[in-house]
C-alpha cells in the first residue's frame, strides 16, 4: 500500500525551484531534512524503504 505523506506550508520552498534529490527535476517542495524534494517522489522513497524492511522482516524470521 502507497504512503501517503501529509506535507504542509513547512515544506514550501519559497518559489525557489531546485533539483529534487530523488528525480533531478525542478522541485518548489523541501523535505524535513530541507532538500527539495516533490512529494511524489518522498512517498516512492518511503514505499520502497517500507517494503525492503518487510522484505528482510520476512527472511529473517523464516530462517
Amino acid at each position: 500500500m502507497p504512503r501517503l505523506l501529509i506535507w504542509g506550508p513547512e515544506h514550501w520552498g519559497g518559489g525557489h525551484t531546485r533539483p529534487c534529490i530523488t528525480c533531478g527535476r525542478p522541485a518548489l517542495l523541501i523535505n524535513s531534512q530541507r532538500q527539495p524534494q516533490h512529494k511524489v517522489c518522498a512517498e516512492a522513497v518511503a514505499d520502497a524503504a517500507s517494503e525492503q524492511a518487510a522484505t528482510r522482516y520476512h527472511e529473517k524470521r523464516d530462517r
